[in-house]
């Protein structure tokens, strides 16, 4: 009994170093993933933060467009009000110039009505 209790024991003391490798093996491997997770985690949290910036830039880029559609429409309107004023400009001038060559013709009319009274 005592050679089979040696034998036991000595089998005992096999499971017992294979079981503590294993466990060895299995904490080595749980800690490797743990790594892995983490570094993966790690690298989720970095691409939701390059995201993240990547989405400020292109609401800012957006407002940046709308200013400038915006200022181009305001510019398009002031040059609109600007053509419009000009031609209301040149009307005027023509028809003061047409006003300033009929009081011109006027004028030349009655000086010469004047000279003839005079000259009577």
């Amino acid at each position: 009994m005592a050679n089979k209790n040696g034998l036991i024991e000595k089998e005992l003391a096999k499971i017992k170093r294979s079981a503590k490798g294993k466990m060895n093996v299995d904490k080595e491997t749980t800690d490797s993933l743990k790594k892995e997770r983490n570094g993966l985690t790690n690298k989720l949290e970095e691409e939701k933060e390059k995201n993240r910036l990547v989405e400020i830039d292109i609401e800012e880029e957006r407002k940046i467009r709308v200013q400038y559609i915006v200022q181009i429409e305001e510019e398009r309107s002031a040059r609109k009000a600007a053509e419009s004023e000009m031609r209301d400009y040149q009307k005027r001038a023509e028809t003061l110039k047409g006003r300033r060559i009929a009081l011109q013709s006027e004028l030349k009319i009655r000086e010469e009505e004047l000279r003839e009274l005079r000259s009577h």
